[in-house]
């Protein structure tokens, strides 16, 4: 018989006494943190979508009003130009040349892009304001063509004395059509209008033909010629004759005798069909082919200068200046520079109102229009892109 024997044993040692109190250990802490940071993350998302479903439709129309705004302004600071509002109509020009349209049509906000697509931005809009602020762009307008006396030397207190031009003895009488236009053409503050030409129509001045003695047939040609002169002031010709208009002495008042006449007629002198450029010096001279005399109405000069009279002495010599005034006038067109103010908009407020009254406002400032000082620089709505640059 096998002795009982005992089952528990005996060399295995007794588990030790279970601890009163444990601490965490540092993964364990890692752990927590992160399924509690991951559990807020998912409230906070719940809760976004739970509120998402009542606060999408303003937000959304906020967003688009905002939006809106955002496209112009961003526009109009980039634009090369911003044309004068019309009718709640914004129109701004890039630099390419491309044209945005915005504008408040029956309660809706349109906008039509460069490459023609349209669409509406938004759909309840009350009121669309543009408030511009200008400043001024000088141009070149078409010339001013104004008919009237374009060269005047006037008369003074001396007493007439006659200056005779008969065959191979001519006289000439200088001119210079002044740069400077007349008072009234200047309308732009700042801008000195210039004269670019004229033309001839009449010649005014003291004038008599006194024919030769007897009764035999008359055959004298009254003739004028066009010539440069060499400086104002100067009636001496220089050069070429550049036009020429004769006239019959029949066309002529008639003097019975050697006095002066006081009295300016007026010859048509049309025939010239040239014209004369502003600041170059000219001069008419005045000459017979034929039989008799034609007297001049001339005068001393006041200070014994020259007024642009010249005359031959002898035939076949040349000409000599005088010491004395003739008045006259030259009549024609002259034709003159204008310029006009453009009114371009440098900056812009605009404002939109929703029909709750809620509005939104923006601002810009054209870039492209602040950064050009020269008032003939800088580009204008309408015209071609200016791509030159100014150099001082």
């Amino acid at each position: 018989m096998i002795p009982h024997q005992d089952r528990t044993p005996a060399s295995v040692a007794p588990r030790p006494p279970r601890p009163e109190g444990r601490s965490f250990s540092l993964l364990d802490i890692i752990v927590a943190t992160t399924l509690g940071a991951m559990l807020l993350v998912s409230v906070a998302e719940l809760a976004r979508m739970f509120g998402h479903d009542f606060e999408t439709p303003r937000d959304e129309t906020a967003w688009r009003f905002d939006e809106s705004m955002l496209q112009m302004v961003d526009g109009c600071a980039r634009a090369l130009t911003v044309e004068v509002p019309r009718s709640n109509e914004l129109v701004v020009t890039d630099g390419r040349g491309g044209v945005t349209r915005f504008k408040a049509r029956s309660g809706s906000f349109e906008v039509t892009r460069p490459d023609g697509v349209h669409g509406t931005l938004l759909d309840d809009v009350q009121e669309f304001v543009i408030e511009p602020r200008y400043t001024q762009r000088l141009r070149d307008a078409p010339p001013l063509v104004t008919p009237g006396a374009w060269f005047h030397v006037p008369p003074n207190q001396n007493k007439g004395l006659g200056l005779v031009i008969e065959q191979d003895l001519p006289v000439a009488i200088g001119f210079t059509l002044s740069n400077r236009a007349p008072d009234w053409v200047h309308t732009v503050e700042g801008v000195v209008e210039q004269t670019r030409h004229a033309t001839f129509e009449r010649l005014m001045l003291p004038l008599v033909y006194v024919p030769p003695v007897g009764d035999g047939p008359l055959d004298t040609r009254f003739v004028i010629d066009l010539h440069q002169a060499a400086t104002p002031g100067d009636g001496r010709p220089y050069g070429p004759t550049l036009a020429s208009v004769a006239l019959s002495s029949g066309d002529l008042p008639r003097g019975l005798d050697a006095r002066a006449p006081d009295s300016a007629v007026t010859l048509d002198i049309s025939s010239l069909d040239t014209f004369v450029a502003a600041g170059r010096a000219h001069t008419l001279v005045l000459r017979l082919e034929g039989p008799g005399q034609v007297l001049l109405g001339a005068q001393p000069s006041s200070d014994g200068r020259w007024s642009g009279v010249a005359a031959v002495r002898v035939p076949g010599e040349a000409f000599t200046q005088l010491p004395v005034l003739l008045p006259r006038t030259l009549i024609g067109e002259r034709v003159c520079t204008q310029t006009v103010e453009v009114p371009v908009i440098e900056s812009v407020t605009l404002r939109l109102t929703r029909p709750d009254g809620e509005e939104l406002t923006g601002s810009a400032d054209i870039i492209s229009q602040l950064a050009v000082a020269d008032p003939w620089l800088g580009n204008v709505p309408g015209e071609r892109i200016r791509l030159e640059s100014h150099e001082p």
